[in-house]
């Protein structure tokens, strides 16, 4: 797979956690067995267009990126807005994975509370997939 960024990309949790993986280095191969969350556990997908990312002392969390035409655009988040919690849980509260678990819940409103400009603000997004 390749983005638009030109990276390879990414087996991330949600595939990998469908399989038990052994790998034989010696050999250089893998084998890859499904295991019972293989069909038991649903995909998810971000609903809001909106990507986070910690900045480099880790203690803030960033708008990394707004999808044109999303939820998050049309709600005006921008690259660089920092966000203080996402539906009441505070940013430094939580790892970013979970902050971000709460973009997966499509036909649901969360709330973004944000900081821009020395201003604090605050958007509803109503989550859709695909948007």
């Amino acid at each position: 797979f390749f983005s638009e960024r030109k990276h390879a990309g990414v087996l991330g949790n949600s595939v990998l956690k469908r399989f038990n993986i052994v790998f034989d280095y010696a050999r250089r191969r893998s084998w890859w067995m499904l295991n019972d969350r293989f069909d038991g556990v649903p995909f998810t997908i971000n609903c809001s267009g909106l990507s986070l990312a910690t900045d480099h002392s880790l203690e803030r969390v960033l708008v990394d990126r707004v999808k044109a035409g999303s939820p998050a655009d049309a709600a005006g988040l921008v690259v660089g807005d920092e966000v203080l919690a996402v539906d009441d849980i505070m940013t430094g509260a939580v790892p970013l994975h979970v902050l971000e678990s709460r973009f997966d819940r499509d036909g649901e409103r969360i709330q973004i509370r944000f900081l821009r400009d020395g201003e604090q603000r605050d958007v509803v997004l109503q989550l859709v997939a695909p948007y």
